[in-house]
Formats: structure tokens, sequence, C-alpha cells
């Protein structure tokens, strides 16, 4: 529910800088897991079809069916299951995937398979999102980046050192 609230707010604030009038946005969830298979992608579309924002335009190659019970929402988003940060990076793929979908406000919510699963360095994984925030900035200098922490913060308390895990949660809150 917190994940909601928080992508939530901060998407609707990214979208307000990023609209421009008679414009739909092309909006991009970009991620791992947590943007392909859970919900709060309908329920981020179901909201903001009651606000200036309803003809959002979520754009991206999947249209994946989580069992949301959902088949009124965009299901377009460039959520991939089990994708490390640090990989998307290194392979350039959100170069290719922003040129076929380009995007004016994206979230990223990306690193637990990084920490989590595969135990990669906090310095390699900061290297990897200044990488992709690079990616987004070239694609549209003028997109809206909204960087999703809360899975970070959870594999703080799970596995990494107290002082890593701050130096990464202050790089992305910088």
């Amino acid at each position: 529910m917190l994940i909601l609230k928080l992508m939530s707010i901060a998407t609707l604030l990214a979208i307000t800088f990023a609209q421009s009038v008679n414009t739909t946005i092309r909006y991009m969830p970009f991620g791992d897991s947590i943007t392909e298979i859970i919900c709060w992608r309908s329920k981020l579309w179901q909201r903001l079809q009651s606000t200036e924002w309803a003809t959002v335009n979520f754009v991206g190659s999947g249209k994946t069916e989580n069992n949301c019970r959902d088949t009124k929402y965009d299901r377009d988003n460039e959520g991939h299951s089990g994708f490390l940060a640090i990989d998307i990076a290194n392979r350039n793929q959100l170069d290719g995937w922003l040129k076929t979908n380009p995007a004016d406000v994206i979230t990223m919510h990306l690193g637990t398979n990084d920490i989590v699963q595969q135990n990669k360095a906090v310095g390699d994984i900061i290297a990897a999102f200044t990488k992709l925030i690079g990616s987004m900035r070239t694609a549209n200098p003028r997109m809206k980046i909204v960087v999703s922490v809360s899975s970070l913060l959870l594999a703080y308390k799970t596995s990494l050192t107290s002082s890593s895990s701050s130096r990464l949660i202050a790089y992305l809150l910088y």
C-alpha cells in the first residue's frame, strides 16, 4: 500500500510538471518484476482516470497480464522479471526501449534483484543507475524521472550493511 501511495504521488507530481497544453503524456513504468507483475500500474491508471491526466498513455514493449482482474487499464510497460539494473545498463537495453517507446515521464523501480538475489556491490548499482538516468536524459532531456527506493529500503533491512545501503539511498535522494 505504501508503494502505491508513494508511486502515485510521485508520478502525479512528475506528470504535473511534464504536462503541456493539449498533449498526451507518455508514461513508462520501467523496472523488474515489481513493475511487470504487481498491480500498482492498474491502480495508478484507475486513479488517473478521474483527473486531468486521464489521457495518459502508458508506453513500453510489455503488455503483461498481471492477474489484477482489471481489463481496462493501459498495460504497456517496460517491466522485466528477474532483470538486474546492472545488466540493463551494461547491455544498453534502455536506449532501445526508449527509442521504440519515447517517454515524457518514467518511474524506475530497479535494484531489488541486484541486491537481494545477486548481492551486487553498491558502487556497481550506483554506476548502473547513473548510466540509466543518463540514457533517460539523452532520450528526452525534459523527461521527468521518479526513482523508487522502496525495494532498496527493504533490501537494506535484509541484506546490506548500513554504510553500503546508506550510500545507495543517499545517492538516490540527492
